[in-house]
C-alpha cells in the first residue's frame, strides 16, 4: 500500500532592502523587514495587504530580529499612495521601529471615511515616522471634533491603531496639520476609537 504524506509549508521570509525599489503588484507576507533608504510601492488598483508576521515560524526556520526585537525596521518609504486607491493595509504582527516615513491615502472627512491603514500588534520603537496624507475625498470636510471625547472615544478618520507601548509624538504629519475647508486635521492619539 502507498502512503500520502501532508506537509504544511510556512516560507520564512526575512527582507532587507538596501537603496532599492519595490513595486508591490499584489498582497505579500514577511517575516521580517528592515528598510534602509528604499520604498514598497503599492502597484495594484484593487487594495493591497502587507503583512508582516512571524506568527506560523518556527525558532529553526531562522526568524530574525532587529536588536530591540523588532520585526519591522522602517527607515524608507512604505508608498500606499502611489496607486490612488483607498484601503490598502500595512499590518505588523510585532514590533515596529520607527524612522521612516509611510505615504497614505485618506478621504479626510469624517470617522467613517474611507483609508489606507496601518495595524501594529506590538510596541513602538526607534524614530520618528512621518506620514504623508494625499486627501482622496471630493472637497468634503467636516468638524469631527479635536482628539477624543469625554469617554475617551475617538473622533476624525482612524489610519493607525497600535497594540502594545506606543508614543503618538512618534508619528508625525511631514507637511504639518490638513486646512480644509476651515477645518483643521492633525493626528492626535485616543484610548478607544
Amino acid at each position: 500500500s502507498s502512503e500520502k504524506y501532508a506537509k504544511t509549508f510556512n516560507p520564512i521570509l526575512n527582507f532587507k532592502m538596501t537603496d532599492s525599489r519595490w513595486d508591490m503588484t499584489d498582497s505579500s507576507n514577511l517575516s521580517y523587514l528592515n528598510l534602509q533608504n528604499s520604498v514598497i510601492r503599492y502597484s495594484n488598483t484593487m487594495p493591497t495587504d502587507l503583512i508582516i508576521s512571524p506568527t506560523t515560524a518556527t525558532a529553526d526556520q531562522g526568524i530574525y530580529t532587529a536588536n530591540d526585537n523588532s520585526i519591522f525596521v522602517n527607515r524608507g518609504l512604505i508608498d500606499m499612495q502611489s496607486n490612488n486607491v483607498l484601503g490598502d493595509r500595512l499590518i505588523v504582527e510585532g514590533n515596529y521601529n520607527g524612522g521612516g516615513a509611510v505615504a497614505m491615502n485618506t478621504a479626510v472627512y469624517d470617522r467613517g471615511s474611507a483609508t489606507d491603514f496601518i495595524f501594529i500588534n506590538g510596541d513602538q520603537k526607534g524614530g520618528v515616522t512621518n506620514v504623508y496624507i494625499k486627501d482622496m475625498s471630493a472637497g468634503q470636510a467636516t468638524n469631527t471634533g479635536v482628539g477624543a471625547d469625554a469617554s475617551g472615544v475617538g473622533y476624525g478618520v482612524l489610519i493607525a491603531q497600535g497594540v502594545g507601548e506606543w508614543d503618538v509624538s512618534q508619528l508625525k504629519l511631514a507637511s504639518g496639520k490638513i486646512i480644509k475647508l476651515g477645518y483643521e486635521y492633525d493626528l492626535y492619539g485616543v484610548e478607544e476609537y
